[in-house]
């Protein structure tokens, strides 16, 4: 398993860049033109990591994030409502509110382009009061964002947050970047979605 160097497109360094560094070579290459797409299209993003993933901000909040598993690369949507409303454009990829690819069969550049600007006129609608209309009231529990999944996922993000609840069972559940989260002493402890 080859490591590969990542390659940042502005002259300072990352977080990025750490957590591409410690990729398969494949898999790295294949997040990195992931990232040059998305940063077409938000120059000026931050790049952190954020619930072990890599995550583009835009005035303080996630827009959308990136990770790689063994054998395959994901792009979080971090919005049910914006997977919901692109659910027939994203069938092939899509499961709950991540598109999964492998390395060699990279997403279509012109689709990431659609959702990274679909998700920030997303967030500006929402911070104007707005809501997509698959969205009209936001999630404000995570019982309400797991109704939003078929009844298999359900059972699945019930499992999950059941093992978070008997690990943590001091952990407050809250909703944090549109998925199921829970926090811990005010500190976010994790992340789950579909």
């Amino acid at each position: 398993m080859t490591k590969s160097k990542p390659v940042n497109t502005s002259n300072k360094a990352t977080p990025i860049d750490g957590y591409l560094s410690k990729l398969p070579a494949d898999q790295a290459q294949a997040l990195q033109a992931l990232r040059e797409v998305v940063l077409s299209i938000m120059p000026d993003a931050e790049q952190v990591i954020s619930y072990q993933v890599a995550m583009f901000k835009y005035k303080e909040k996630g827009v959308i994030s990136m990770s790689a598993k063994k054998g395959y690369c994901s792009l979080h949507l971090m919005s049910p409502p914006l997977a919901k409303a692109m659910q027939s454009e994203l069938k092939k990829y899509l499961k709950g509110v991540t598109l999964h690819f492998m390395p060699e069969k990279p997403l279509p550049a012109a689709l990431v382009k659609k959702l990274v600007r679909a998700r920030l006129k997303e967030m500006e609608q929402t911070k104007k009061g707005a809501r997509m209309k698959s969205n009209k009231a936001g999630f404000t529990s995570i019982d309400e964002y797991i109704a939003t999944f078929p009844k298999e996922t359900r059972k699945m993000l019930e499992a999950v947050r059941a093992a978070i609840r008997a690990a943590a069972p001091q952990a407050r559940e809250k909703i944090s970047y549109q998925i199921g989260a829970f926090e811990l002493n005010g500190k976010n402890l994790i992340g789950f979605a579909g």
